[in-house]
């Protein structure tokens, strides 16, 4: 709906099947632990969150 072609980066499994479920390109990694180097110089915003809570 926001027109972003990005990729999200997410580590709970059940997050990441919803994310695929609604067409969007998800990794299931920690963030901390997927490399930096493949977005040297093409960042050009964040979109970041806390945890959803029950």
């Amino acid at each position: 709906m926001l027109g972003l072609a990005d990729i999200g980066l997410e580590w709970d499994t059940a997050a990441c099947q919803t994310a695929r479920a609604a067409g969007h390109t998800t990794i299931q990694i920690d963030v901390a632990a997927h490399p930096t180097d493949p977005f040297k110089d093409r960042t050009t915003g964040l979109i970041a969150s806390s945890p959803c809570q029950a």
